[in-house]
């Protein structure tokens, strides 16, 4: 399954996920993966507060995530949901959604965004 080969290749580019989980860790940002329907729906997408605005969901999306799911030819997929609005340092949802736009992702349904894989140059 591609889906499969790209979480796979996450890992091995030094990204930790626990035996059990999908979830990605680099120091200070959390990225979490499901495989469903051959999609790889991301969760979760968290950056430690003393972190944000310093381009580090950005740089692991744009760098790693993008570019794997383009090299297997898997589409990613996400719900906009702004989870961690204390103290005002996260996103609202209109801007995670134009956030999530401006890396590819474009609406479906709802709330649901979807992004599909890039042909190679």
């Amino acid at each position: 399954m591609t889906a499969r080969m790209l979480y796979d290749a996450l890992r091995e580019r030094g990204i930790e996920a626990p035996i059990y989980g999908c979830t990605l860790y680099q120091p200070g940002v959390m990225l979490g993966l499901r495989i469903r329907d051959g999609c790889v729906q991301i969760s979760d997408l968290w950056v430690s507060p003393t972190l944000r605005g310093q381009g580090h969901g950005r740089t692991l999306l744009r760098n790693t995530v993008l570019p794997l799911a383009d090299h297997f030819g898997v589409p990613l997929r996400l719900r906009v949901c702004a989870f961690d609005r204390r103290g005002g340092t996260g996103m609202t949802d209109p801007q995670l959604r134009r956030w999530y736009e401006a890396l590819g992702f474009a609406p479906t349904r709802g709330t649901w965004m979807r992004r599909q894989p890039r042909a190679a140059a």
